[in-house]
């Protein structure tokens, strides 16, 4: 078990969905509601963290989904949790799919401490992990 925190932001998919990973196994998620425009995801996560007493300058990374249908959702959330990442000096990372705690860790194990995400167009998403 980690103690480690991290703000998952899954918008590669409709309506999207936000999380926090916190010691343990589980994640909370938390539906965004269907009309969730971008300029409200950052609102959305701060309710989730008030709800949950919790600060941005608590998680250890930020983590982005960067599979999924919406390509416009990809770079949305891959927007925010770098925007975040560079605010508080931690990682972005990029994973395919969040569906489990022990995944998240590992690949935030071997982020590099200031790794950021890049979706590419016009072709097939392409995760890349770059240092700042």
């Amino acid at each position: 078990m980690s103690n480690d925190t991290f703000l998952i932001l899954d918008l590669a998919d409709r309506p999207g969905r936000i999380g926090i990973l916190e010691s343990g196994d589980s994640i909370i998620w938390h539906p965004l509601a269907d009309d969730l425009r971008s300029r409200k995801i950052v609102q959305a996560v701060h309710a989730l963290l008030r709800e949950r007493k919790m600060t941005l300058k608590q998680m250890s990374a930020f983590v982005t989904v960067t599979g999924g249908s919406s390509f416009t959702g990809m770079r949305l959330g891959a927007s925010v949790g770098n925007a975040f990442a560079w605010a508080f000096g931690r990682p972005a990372v990029g994973m395919k799919n969040v569906s489990s705690a022990r995944l998240i860790q590992a690949r935030y194990k071997s982020a590099k401490p200031n790794a950021t995400i890049e979706i590419t167009y016009p072709s097939h998403p392409i995760l890349k992990t770059n240092p700042r």
